[in-house]
Order: C-alpha cells, then sequence, then structure tokens
C-alpha cells in the first residue's frame, strides 16, 4: 500500500488522500488505481472521471499520473503549466513589480498581435 492512510472500495480501486504536487490544493480523495487496472477498466475510469471523480494513477505504488474530470480547474492546472502562459504570467508579474501598468486595449492588442486568430 501507498500510505496507511488508503483503503480500498468495493470496485477494487484504492481510495487515498490526495498527496502530490499542485493538485493537492483542490483539496480532493481520489482512488489510486495502477496502470493495469487502468487498462483494463479504462472505460470504467473515464465515466466515473466525467461524473466529477479523480483517480491517482500509480506504478509499483508510485504516483505517476492523475486522471481528472474536466472541469474549470482542471483547464486552470493544464493552463498553468503551458509555456505560453507561463511567459506571459511571468512579464505580468515583472511590470507588475516596476509598478507598470497596462491599458485595457494595449492588453487586448497585444494578446490580437500574439494570437490573430482571436
Amino acid at each position: 500500500m501507498v500510505s496507511d492512510r488508503i483503503f480500498a472500495e468495493p470496485s477494487g480501486f484504492i481510495a487515498a488522500p490526495l498527496v502530490c504536487g499542485h493538485i493537492r490544493d483542490y483539496n480532493l480523495t481520489m482512488a489510486a488505481v495502477g496502470i493495469r487496472d487502468l487498462k483494463t477498466h479504462a472505460s470504467e475510469i473515464v465515466e466515473r472521471a466525467e461524473a466529477g471523480e479523480a483517480f491517482l494513477v500509480t506504478r509499483r505504488g508510485k504516483p505517476v499520473a492523475v486522471v481528472l474530470p474536466f472541469t474549470v480547474d482542471a483547464e486552470d492546472l493544464i493552463l498553468a503549466h503551458a509555456p505560453r502562459f507561463i511567459r506571459l504570467r511571468e512579464e505580468g508579474r515583472a511590470d507588475l513589480r516596476k509598478r507598470k501598468t497596462v491599458a485595457w486595449q494595449s492588453l487586448k492588442s497585444k494578446v490580437h498581435k500574439s494570437d490573430p486568430d482571436r
């Protein structure tokens, strides 16, 4: 077992308090599932994820991935690690430290130039 706080669910998956990375901020309890079980029960896991459950994927008892329902929170988590978003965030924080602010129209124009499809 991964930890003393883990208990088996009737489905055979293991429910464990969330203890990994940024995701712990969501304060969730998620089922831990081994890679073999993930392969065998992929449809069930996806259906449960669609219903709002989160899963910690393990390899030999060690966490390696997470299956999350795709919500606004999941989208925020993905965007938080996107290189383009990180660069824009760092530029914004640097400007803020310099007490430099940008007018809305200027910001809107800058975003449009960086992505003309918007």
